[in-house]
């Protein structure tokens, strides 16, 4: 990030000093009676030999160092796209594994339990048992409609994060979207930086506080609107969190996130917005 910023501020300033030479050579070029542009000026000018040649040798060195930064700016963004869709594949992997495993251990404590209470003829405890475990399945069952795999992995993955932070994460999908023209990995990256950033911001606040984060998708008018919302949070100002490196975590944040999220979506001709309300909490609109 600080190498893509140093690379955008060296691009800006070759753009202001070639201007500048441009408009020093075009000055040259119709102005060749010195006498009158000293006059406009107010001042005489050194008279050089051959300036107007040096001038225009100035501005297309200028111009190439620019024509050359701007194309590494422009790689090194690229690479960093490439490095986050390829971090986050692995990511989507290990969390598969991992989530294979907690089920199957999850099942076998399960089945261990109900047989428990079967053996001490206590069925209306091990009915009890049976019903919790299945309104825990419901959430599975809810994300598994979504027909998208990816994001399917993510959605459970962070089901576990809230459990752990004692955020309570709901879901709403009244759609098949197993459809849609964007890619997975461009609604994972989408997802994922919203639920992220709901989370932090529930985190810091006390376990006193009711703690909700709100994920939906659905269809209106032929477009995928995707609603995350969470409670106790504000957002004074909407507009400058899609500044690029601008955060708010400090040295924890890169400041990239939202950022990248906006366009991705512009990438789709969609448009985020953000509705954030001092009392009921933030909701990120995404209409793709």
């Amino acid at each position: 990030m600080t190498n893509q910023r140093k690379f955008r501020d060296l691009a800006i300033t070759l753009v202001v000093i070639q201007l500048g030479y441009i408009l020093a050579f075009v000055w040259l070029l119709f102005l060749k009676d010195h006498a009158i542009l000293e006059r406009y000026l107010g001042f005489n000018i050194p008279h050089y030999k051959n300036l107007e040649l040096m001038t225009l040798i100035i501005t297309i060195s200028t111009l190439t160092i620019f024509i050359y930064s701007l194309l590494h700016y422009f790689k090194a963004s690229y690479l960093e796209q490439e490095y986050a869709q390829e971090k986050l594949k692995n990511e989507l992997s290990q969390n598969t594994i991992h989530l294979l495993r907690c089920h199957r251990h999850d099942f076998l404590n399960h089945l261990q339990v109900i047989l428990g209470y079967i053996q001490l003829n206590k069925t209306t405890k091990a009915e009890e048992y049976i019903k919790n475990i299945n309104q825990e399945l419901s959430d599975i069952r809810i994300i598994s409609n979504i027909q998208l795999p990816e994001v399917a992995v993510l959605l459970y993955t962070k089901k576990a994060e809230a459990n752990q932070s004692n955020i309570k994460l709901n879901f709403d999908f009244e759609t098949d979207l197993s459809e849609i023209a964007i890619k997975q990995t461009d609604l994972v990256r989408i997802v994922s930086n919203l639920i992220d950033n709901a989370f932090y911001e529930l985190k810091k606040l006390t376990n006193s506080v009711e703690k909700i984060v709100e994920v939906s998708f659905n269809y209106f008018d032929n477009h995928l609107v995707i609603e995350v919302f969470n409670t106790s949070t504000y957002i004074e100002d909407t507009d400058i969190i899609f500044t690029y490196g601008y955060t708010t975590k400090g040295e924890l944040g890169s400041g990239i996130g939202l950022y990248n999220v906006k366009e991705l979506v512009e990438k789709y001709h969609g448009r985020i917005t953000v509705e954030s309300d001092n009392e009921s909490g933030t909701t990120f609109i995404i209409t793709i």
